[in-house]
């Protein structure tokens, strides 16, 4: 018989057959890698409960409006509503020459009164609008 592998001429009593089929003699002859039995085993990754978390929604800074008009270098305002607005909050409330006037809440809001730590160094229509940045909400 002739070898597929060497091509060389070799008795039939010294010949093997490989598991691809071909013909091998027994010095070329090598066994099928064990590896090749391997069989993978399915893996199951899914969570037997699932509960995805919950996408959080930014509702932003608490808002609200000045409901009178404040002069420059006073510290009291009136606004529409003081709900969500504390002691020592920090705030930013828009003035008529488009700057943003940061200051922190002296108190807790009493009334529709806000007093500030500092006095505003330019006046404030009403409507302008009063910004906690301090309490801001998720849901």
């Amino acid at each position: 018989m002739i070898d597929d592998i060497s091509g060389f001429k070799v008795r039939n009593t010294h010949m093997k057959r490989m598991w691809t089929g071909s013909m091998w003699r027994d010095q070329s002859w090598e066994p099928r890698q064990s590896q090749d039995f391997v069989r993978g085993v399915p893996d199951d990754q899914t969570v037997p409960i699932p509960r995805p978390r919950s996408v959080n929604t930014f509702i932003g800074p608490t808002v609200t409006t000045i409901s009178a008009n404040a002069l420059a270098g006073t510290d009291s305002l009136t606004v529409d509503n003081t709900v969500g607005f504390n002691g020592g909050d920090s705030v930013g409330l828009i003035l008529d020459n488009g700057a943003v006037f940061v200051a922190t809440i002296n108190g807790d809001p009493s009334g529709d009164t806000v007093i500030l730590s500092g006095t505003l160094p330019y006046s404030a229509a009403s409507g302008n609008t009063l910004t906690n940045y301090t309490s801001s909400t998720t849901q």
